[in-house]
């Protein structure tokens, strides 16, 4: 619960499942992509390691014109993140790399959903 509340905060509801019948525990996390306090609808994404502290966001991008046996291995994934996402930030906290990027779509409508118990 404490790791859904730091990445996705009290913008977004979460579901968290963990299951423990399988042999292999593991924790799911589903997010609702509309936004209760605004009504816009995005996709949050974050990528944690416990690697040595890696900042992707300070590097160069790859040059593109050149073809892929003229240029060095690397960094297209990020490359991709950074064009298609709205927002993308990079952190380290507790010995951790934490790179979180979020595509955005507007809503048609500019009212917020009607809560209800579930």
């Amino acid at each position: 619960m404490e790791l859904a509340y730091r990445l996705w905060g009290d913008y977004y509801q979460v579901v968290v499942a963990t299951h423990c019948n399988t042999g292999c525990y593991h924790t799911h996390f589903v997010v609702n992509s509309v936004s209760f306090d605004d009504g816009s609808r995005s996709v949050p994404l974050s990528f944690t390691d416990e690697g040595a502290e890696f900042n992707p966001l300070s590097h160069a991008d790859p040059d593109t014109a050149l073809s892929a046996d003229d240029r060095p291995i690397g960094g297209l994934g990020i490359l991709m993140v950074k064009n298609l996402a709205d927002e993308v930030s990079y952190e380290r906290v507790g010995g951790r790399n934490i790179l979180k990027a979020k595509i955005i779509q507007k809503a048609a409508s500019t009212e917020k959903p009607q809560l209800r118990e579930v």
